[in-house]
């Protein structure tokens, strides 16, 4: 389960969603997702879609298709990369529909196991550039992990809060 909440000067977006993977999302194997959301425009957004996970020790590859259903139904496909080694990470993502576009890519440090990665991070949704700063895996109550996002965009200060719980 997760939830992400991203603030702009002049915007914002709300969202929830599940990701299941039958043989757990440390194994390689099937992968199924769901999620929906809200932005200040107003737009309601939902998506469900499947795909393969690939699952290395240090390194892990999502690969999802679907559909996404806002303004009109659409197909959506995203890819996503995992890797961490000795202290250190990086991660990209992007997601296409036949409307937009969207990518992050994060590399990070930390300084030993108890204490999350921390580094820098840029990102792109539509015509939107951002760069800014992460810290990715804060460890909260509950077995609940979060990640803060905050930077600068031609539109002015962003953030980003994300918290995740596997099951």
């Amino acid at each position: 389960m997760y939830a992400s909440v991203d603030a702009t000067a002049d915007g914002g977006y709300g969202g929830i969603g599940w990701m299941m993977a039958p043989n757990g999302l440390d194994h390689s194997g099937p992968v199924f997702s769901a999620e929906t959301g809200r932005s200040l425009t107003p737009e309601n957004r939902a998506a469900a879609m499947a795909g393969w996970r690939v699952s290395t020790h240090k390194t892990i590859v999502t690969l999802l298709g679907g559909f996404e259903a806002a303004t009109t139904l659409r197909p959506v496909a995203s890819a996503d990369v995992w890797w961490d080694n000795a202290g250190w990470m990086a991660t990209g993502r992007v997601q296409a529909t036949t409307d937009y576009a969207s990518w992050r890519i994060a590399i990070g440090r930390k300084a030993s196991e108890r204490l999350p990665w921390i580094g820098p991070e840029v990102s792109s949704a539509g015509e939107e550039s951002r760069f800014g700063a992460h810290v990715t895996a804060i460890r909260l109550p509950a077995g609940v992990e979060a990640r803060a996002s905050a930077g600068w965009s031609k539109r002015g200060a962003f953030g980003e809060l994300s918290l995740w719980r596997r099951f």
